[in-house]
């Protein structure tokens, strides 16, 4: 990274590549670790998974959220609501208590200037 680039560009490089992943283990670890004791649901198809998504309400983060935490899939299965990244950490989490010898991948895709939420998609 070049020193002539503005102090924006070179802070958003270093909360992407390191920043934001060091604040969400940190809430992680100290906000959502009670969430770890909860039994997800056994699913058998995709359908499962499906109907347990369904039970689900999108919320969006707080106004104190400084970074996007991916909460742990237990924690969004516990509070039935969470952000497209606690969606989607709970499918996989699910498609791979159904299928183990499958990795699903979580692929984030934000926008500028949008004030939609940017969605995540589970490839196996």
């Amino acid at each position: 990274m070049k020193l002539t680039e503005p102090i924006e560009d070179r802070f958003l490089v270093w909360w992407l590549r390191s920043g934001r992943t060091r604040g969400a283990r940190f809430h992680r670890r100290f906000f959502e670790r009670k969430y770890l004791k909860v039994i997800l649901p056994q699913v058998t198809s995709v359908e499962d998974v499906k109907g347990c998504l369904a039970q689900l309400v999108w919320k969006r983060d707080g106004p104190l959220y400084l970074f996007d935490c991916i909460s742990h899939p237990q924690k969004t299965w516990a509070q039935k609501n969470d952000d497209c990244d606690g969606f989607s950490s709970l499918a996989a989490a699910l498609l791979k208590q159904w299928r183990p010898d499958s990795t699903p991948v979580l692929l984030t895709a934000a926008s500028p200037g949008r004030r939609k939420p940017h969605c995540l998609r589970i490839h196996l």
